[in-house]
């Protein structure tokens, strides 16, 4: 069993964790904690590795989604460990990337293809080739 307590002898730096094991001897090891930012990203470079083509998108513009951030990708190329659940708990949803694009303003998530038989677009395709959002 590890106790955790700080010791009393010395001031510890910031960042610092002393730890008493059975050996009786205080073990220092840093603590390291990483951004959200940076947990995403070392993922999207994950499923790049696999061949999954992931995007990013800072928002979903379509009509009857939550506007939060969506990671789009191949997921058959990903081992499914409770990806879903992961990134729900981090506030992204999960898509698939075949089905979703970026509107060229804002960036945000638009879905290119449909889901029912009364799905219609949510953006415009403008004369310079450009996919603008309802929003926009």
């Amino acid at each position: 069993m590890i106790i955790h307590k700080k010791c009393e002898i010395e001031e510890l730096p910031e960042g610092v964790i002393g730890q008493v094991g059975l050996d009786q001897l205080v073990h220092y090891t840093e603590e390291y904690h990483r951004s959200e930012t940076a947990i995403i990203a070392s993922f999207m470079e994950y499923l790049k590795k696999k061949g999954a083509y992931p995007d990013y998108y800072t928002g979903c513009s379509e009509a009857g989604y939550e506007d939060r951030p969506v990671i789009a990708a191949n997921w058959n190329r990903v081992p499914s460990r409770n990806i879903e659940k992961w990134l729900d708990n981090r506030g992204i949803s999960l898509e698939w990337s075949d089905e979703w694009m970026a509107c060229s303003d804002c960036y945000k998530a638009v879905r290119s293809s449909p889901d029912s038989y009364c799905w219609e677009p949510s953006y415009v395709w403008t004369s310079d080739c450009e996919i603008v959002c309802r929003n926009c």
